[in-house]
């Protein structure tokens, strides 16, 4: 069941896929996805637990692989990831080298007027962190 949930949630975050990159004079481009049997995801693949290598196998894993190729399922085509530093990765989704980016991206307006997001799939609560009793991180 949770399964399917998953499928249903990874298909409507498709929708959001597939204006990433499109400019009304091209194909839709979740056809032109379908066409070439692949979807290409870049992400940082450095990043535990989001994207990493397992040691063994040296294939990227982690949530954001998963999400990928989950992704890549519910919509029948096979998942290419393509690693990338931080910087390079709004830069490689223009250039068109990949169809989406699956990494810890803040939404922010500027963004917002230049690219289609999911909904968030996850949120981070950072935090300083002390030794117990030294009272430093407390405040006045």
């Amino acid at each position: 069941m949770r399964k399917m949930k998953n499928a249903a949630l990874l298909a409507a975050v498709i929708c959001a896929v597939c204006a990433l990159s499109a400019g009304a004079e091209e194909k839709d481009r979740l056809e032109q996805i379908r066409e070439n049997g692949k979807i290409v995801i870049g992400l940082e693949g450095d990043w535990a637990p989001w994207s990493f290598h397992d040691l063994e196998s040296g294939t990227v894993v982690g949530f954001d692989a998963d999400t990928g190729r989950a992704i890549a399922e519910a919509i029948g085509v096979e998942a290419e990831i393509v690693e990338a530093p931080w910087e390079s990765l709004f830069a490689g989704l223009d250039a068109g080298r990949y169809d989406l980016v699956i990494n810890g991206v803040e939404i922010t307006d500027e963004r917002s007027e230049k690219y289609e997001f999911s909904v968030p799939y996850a949120y981070r609560a950072d935090r300083a962190r002390g030794q117990r009793g030294d009272h430093l991180l407390r405040g006045p």
